[in-house]
């Protein structure tokens, strides 16, 4: 409705100096919602430690404001990085992570970084067209999310007693094993997690980037699920009873090895799901060619749908008695 159909209906008593002043203030466009400038998301920052240089880009200085409350929530402030700078990184990539320096760089080539809207539509055409199946979330804050994951899986390999920065590097030259491979593409973690040149780490940044992304709110970016979710250091022996029963399981103990740095560990874990997928596919075989009765076909579909691996069961249940 115009506002001259609201001046029209006026009570009496309004005064012309009342009408004019609201004609005035209503006929001017509303101003947008108070939004922290990037100076002063700067200096907010600062107080935690963290110096940054968002370039005056008030946008991605909202988005890093938004994703240091997710992860200081999350896993307290030691996760945080040090530096974080939006600008030009040299090649295609969104973001950087650097565990010697600690800083998080958003690449300023990068248009998608200008509002929320170019940032929704540049993750989704790159999810479908551009590069398909590349990424585990299409939440826009994905690539922010991915690069604080870094930050937070350095600070816990030093947790644990490492020296994080070493560490990453050398999990960074080590490739994702073909078997746990299987498993990410099984729970659908993007490609991104078996890249060659970010090896272990790139998994473990797109683990947590999906199980965080998909429990954030779409616009204020608030995690609203339970903090137990995403701690990974114990999260094998807090999800399940019995040892390496279900793809889930084996892929909660690699994620676990490789959250606290343990190389060792991640590799035996990868062995084991290898013994795993090797013996469901025998079992699979000897049901399909050996075992033609009812009670074998209804075992092969029930190991298709739960993932359940037997074999394994019995041996811990065995295990459990002695």
């Amino acid at each position: 409705m115009r506002i001259n159909n609201y001046t029209n209906h006026l009570p009496n008593n309004y005064s012309t100096t009342k009408q004019q002043n609201n004609h005035k203030k209503c006929s001017q466009p509303l101003k947008p919602a108070f939004r922290a400038s990037a100076y002063e998301v700067e200096k907010m920052l600062a107080r935690k430690g963290i110096t940054c240089d968002f370039g005056g880009n008030s946008f991605v200085a909202d988005c890093v404001k938004k994703t240091v409350d997710v992860f200081e929530n999350l896993f307290g402030r030691s996760s945080l990085p040090q530096n974080i700078n939006f600008r030009y990184l040299g090649d295609s990539s969104y973001g950087s992570y650097n565990p010697y320096t600690e800083e998080i760089g958003i690449n300023s080539a990068f248009s998608c970084f200008d509002n929320i809207e170019k940032l929704k539509k540049s993750t989704n055409s790159a999810y479908h067209f551009l590069r398909p199946n590349d990424f585990s979330s299409l939440h826009p804050a994905c690539t922010f999310v991915h690069e604080f994951s870094h930050s937070a899986h350095k600070n816990n390999i030093e947790k644990q007693g490492r020296f994080g920065p070493d560490i990453m590097e050398l999990m960074r030259g080590m490739q994702v094993p073909t078997a746990v491979g299987r498993l990410i593409t099984k729970f659908k973690l993007g490609k991104y997690a078996l890249d060659r040149n970010g090896g272990m780490n790139e998994f473990m940044a797109e683990r947590a980037t999906q199980d965080i992304c998909n429990k954030l709110t779409d616009s204020s970016w608030v995690y609203y699920g339970n903090k137990k979710d995403v701690k990974y250091e114990d999260i094998f022996s807090r999800k399940w009873n019995c040892r390496y029963s279900t793809p889930q399981a084996y892929l909660d103990y690699y994620t676990q090895q490789v959250w606290n740095g343990d190389i060792r560990a991640a590799e035996d874990a990868a062995g084991k799901i290898e013994v795993y997928l090797e013996e469901i596919e025998r079992k699979s075989y000897n049901s399909t060619h050996k075992q033609n009765n009812l009670r074998g076909i209804f075992d092969e579909v029930a190991g298709k749908i739960t993932g359940q691996a037997r074999w394994l069961d019995r041996i811990n249940k065995l295990k459990n008695k002695y």
